[in-house]
């Protein structure tokens, strides 16, 4: 359940009138081959101005039954549930039910929680990352209540004080919707239905229990060594509200339309979900509320992303253009991720898509050796003629991409991999940093 951080947008130059249709056709050609039509494929939108340009599925909804991808294909959107559950707590501070500066311990008097409402709507309650908390592996699979969550992290130690820091977290939005629940006295996924998706004509989607029959519903996969398997189960009880609503492309441009009038909160009020929340040390986090907030030549670029077994999906909000793009996959793990797409379609309409640095072999030549992380696992950097490669312990290599001074990314996603010199100036390590906030750290084993 993901973001995406400044580094990958920041060539933008300028946005440009609707695209072309050569542009739809040079996008389309490349997703035919992102998405071939017997693996698991995503469902696409891509509009400006309210003109859709792009409108598409690729790949298949089921291997065992192969059903084509479709735009009406139904999608767990995992984290892009997060800016769903932003609005309605918005919508009950409008309604006079909730406070952001209150403490969450106001609403739940039962769960000691000093973080305020705005705290965990901004990742800056130092909250652990539910996947960080011990037994997740297992926890994850069962039916829990979303107090029982609660239960598991709550006494987790902090990464800082409530407000003093910014950490992604899905154990914020957990907690927001038991707020919703106890001040509403609805089921979180009753809420959402009936206060967005009814209103808004929302009727593809849907508060995903993992049992409830969704018509047209897409099944999950993993790539693994090239090849695609069931993904492993996760309890969407454990999700709850921030990561278990499932929809379609058509549905999210509905909620993108609304997201620009006074259907759901006053303008006033929502401005502030797509406002970076600043640090008391001035620092800003980039990060409103369930959306990263970024400004580029005076524009605002809003976007989320999501990842879950089976599941990814990326959102693209350029408001002042009114750009909209939706990329809904049913995959993890296989690359090009939904990250990489709907920010190369961004480019692609922007008419700029190379963001490679100029390196030289002499300086490429430094980051080759082996390098060791926490968790055992190592990889080799080599060099193949001109081309930095990362190495896994089965052989599989994957290209790295120069961004800059001892920054890289892969080729077909945006994970970041900085290397990290000593005094002396020489190569010490590597750290990688995925979109979802996840961050490892390897040394550097060979000379």
């Amino acid at each position: 359940m993901s973001i995406l951080p400044l580094a990958v947008l920041s060539a933008f130059l300028w946005f440009v009138p609707p695209a072309s249709d050569s542009i739809s056709a040079n996008l389309d050609r490349w997703l035919k081959d992102a998405y071939p039509a017997d693996e698991p494929g995503a469902a696409i939108l891509v509009r400006q101005e309210g003109v859709v340009f792009l409108r598409k599925g690729y790949g298949r909804a089921s291997l065992e039954w192969p059903l084509p991808v479709s735009p009406d294909t139904v999608f767990r959107l995992a984290s892009v549930t997060k800016q769903f559950t932003a609005v309605a707590v918005l919508m009950l501070v409008e309604d006079g039910y909730l406070s952001l500066d209150e403490p969450v311990s106001t609403y739940l008097p039962d769960i000691h929680e000093a973080a305020t409402i705005e705290q965990l709507l901004t990742h800056t309650a130092g909250l652990e990352s539910l996947e960080r908390v011990p037994g997740y592996p297992i926890w994850s699979r069962a039916e829990l209540s979303p107090r029982e969550v609660v239960g598991l992290f709550q006494d987790q130690p902090r990464s800082f004080p409530p407000g003093a820091g910014w950490k992604y977290s899905d154990a914020g939005y957990v907690l927001l919707g038991l707020v919703i629940e106890a001040t509403t006295g609805l089921p979180y996924g009753a809420f959402i239905r009936q206060r967005i998706f009814e209103p808004l004509g929302m009727t593809s989607s849907y508060y995903d229990t993992g049992y409830n029959l969704i018509p047209r519903r897409a099944s999950g996969y993993r790539a693994l060594s090239g090849m695609f398997e069931q993904a492993s189960f996760r309890s969407m009880s454990t999700a709850f509200s921030a990561g278990a609503l499932a929809s379609t492309v058509d549905d999210l441009a509905r909620w993108d339309d609304a997201l620009y009038g006074e259907t759901l909160v006053s303008r006033a009020l929502l401005a502030r979900a797509f406002t970076p929340y600043i640090l008391p040390d001035g620092s800003s986090t980039s990060y409103g509320y369930g959306w990263l907030v970024e400004r580029m030549n005076g524009e605002t670029v809003l976007q989320h992303g999501g990842r879950i077994e089976g599941f990814e999906a990326h959102v693209i909000r350029v408001p002042s253009r009114r750009i909209f793009i939706a990329v809904l996959s049913n995959a993890i793990g296989r690359e090009p991720a939904p990250d990489f797409v709907a920010t190369r379609i961004l480019r692609e309409i922007e008419g700029s898509l190379e963001d490679r640095a100029d390196v030289t072999i002499q300086q490429l030549r430094d980051y080759v050796g082996i390098y060791r992380f926490d968790d055992a696992v190592q990889y080799q950097v080599v060099l193949n003629g001109h081309r930095l490669m990362m190495q896994n312990e089965s052989g599989a290599e994957r290209e790295f991409v120069p961004l800059g001074n001892d920054e890289f990314r892969f080729t077909t996603s945006y994970t970041r991999i900085d290397f990290r010199r000593s005094a002396e100036g020489a190569i010490t390590g590597m750290t990688i940093k995925t979109p979802y906030d996840a961050v490892r750290i390897g040394i550097k084993t060979t000379p």
